[in-house]
């Protein structure tokens, strides 16, 4: 049987320090294909999670979307690489 080694970009854009019961953790978005958000959580014991927004590059068969919920979720088994997020820039005169 042939391995699936395809792999996903993901660009995690919010990381946000939440407490509960006393306990912080962060918390994950990244931006769809559509532009739109989505939870990203990491199993437990996940290797390279990130600190800061980046790019993440995850094999297909290292991630997963649950759909049960009421919005859905990306979980996240194995992060291969993080790359920082290089912003294109721009001159006020285009806009202004």
């Amino acid at each position: 049987m042939e391995e699936n080694r395809t792999t996903k970009e993901i660009e995690i854009v919010r990381v946000k320090e939440v407490k509960y019961n006393n306990t912080a953790f962060l918390a994950y978005q990244a931006v769809d294909k559509n532009g739109i958000l989505i939870d990203v959580k990491f199993v437990k014991g996940c290797q390279n999670v990130p600190t800061e927004p980046c790019i993440i590059v995850v094999r297909t068969d290292n991630m997963n979307v649950d759909t049960r919920r009421r919005y859905p979720c990306l979980w996240v088994k194995n992060v291969e690489q993080s790359k920082p997020i290089v912003h294109k820039k721009s001159t006020l005169d285009k806009y202004f």
